[in-house]
C-alpha cells in the first residue's frame, strides 16, 4: 500500500509544516471566489491535502487507512489514477455546489468561506469500496430477504 502510506505521510508533513510555521488557511485553502474568479485552480489541490487541526488529520488518515484495501485490490498505479480523479471530481463537486448555493439559495457567504481536507476524497473511496463490495446490498431488497431466509 505504498500510495496510501505516501498520502498519509504527505498529508502529515503538510499539516506539520502549516502548524510549525503558523500558515494561515487564506494562503492555501479552497475558496470559491479565489478559485473561480481569481483562477487560482491550484487551491483545489493544495486544500485537498492540507489539514488545519490535528484531529481532522487523524480522522481522515485513519479513514484512508481503512479504505486502503482498494489499493491492494486495484494495484498502486490504478489507485493513484483514481485518487487523482477523486480529488478533481470532489473539488468540481464542491465548486458546483458552492455555485448553486450562491446563485439559487441566497448564500453569498459561500463565495468567501474556506475549506480544506482530504474528507471528500476519503468519502469517495468509501463509496467506491461499498459499490465494489460483493456482500453489500441495501437492507430491504428481495435479494437480502432471500439470503436471510435460506
Amino acid at each position: 500500500m505504498p500510495i496510501t502510506m505516501a498520502t498519509i505521510g504527505f498529508c502529515s508533513l503538510i499539516w506539520f509544516y502549516l502548524w510549525n510555521y503558523n500558515v494561515s488557511i487564506e494562503k492555501f485553502g479552497y475558496q470559491y471566489e479565489k478559485v473561480v474568479a481569481g483562477r487560482q485552480w491550484w487551491r483545489s489541490i493544495s486544500a485537498s491535502y492540507a489539514h488545519q487541526h490535528p484531529l481532522h488529520l487523524i480522522f481522515n488518515m485513519a479513514s484512508l487507512w481503512n479504505s486502503a484495501v482498494m489499493e491492494v485490490t486495484l494495484g498502486s498505479v490504478a489507485y493513484l489514477k483514481y485518487t487523482f480523479l477523486l480529488v478533481l471530481l470532489s473539488m468540481l463537486t464542491v465548486t458546483g455546489m458552492s455555485y448553486l448555493a450562491i446563485r439559487y439559495f441566497d448564500r453569498p457567504r459561500y463565495r468567501t468561506v474556506y475549506s480544506l481536507g482530504y474528507s471528500c476524497v476519503v468519502f469517495g473511496w468509501m463509496m467506491v469500496q461499498v459499490s465494489c463490495s460483493h456482500t453489500y446490498a441495501p437492507k430491504h431488497t428481495p435479494q437480502t430477504h432471500a439470503q436471510n431466509t435460506h
